[in-house]
């Protein structure tokens, strides 16, 4: 089952699942404006929990799509890098 929201990026719309919906909405729920040493730290520490779980979301996006036939160059494009570095991202997710 592929993302049904939508979000923008540079190359345009792009269709977000529920987890990814909602781990992007986080992201605009960040802190405005000075906050405490602790706070910041707190907060750093969610996202990179946040970051993690985006990472292996995006490890399994590249799967489906080369379980769908499609190329390293095209999913190297969808998400903006080379054919190189989607295909990392494939192998890493595998292990």
């Amino acid at each position: 089952m592929g993302c049904q929201g939508l979000a923008t990026h540079q190359r345009g719309p792009v269709p977000l699942c529920d987890p990814c919906e909602e781990a992007a909405s986080s992201l605009t729920r960040l802190p405005l404006g000075p906050v405490s040493e602790a706070a910041g730290l707190v907060h750093l520490a969610q996202l990179r929990t946040q970051a993690e779980a985006l990472d292996a979301m995006l490890s399994a996006a590249v799967e489906r799509a080369v379980q769908a036939g499609h190329s390293y160059v095209v999913i190297g494009q969808a998400l903006g890098v080379t054919r190189q570095a989607a295909r990392q991202r494939h192998l890493r997710g595998r292990t």
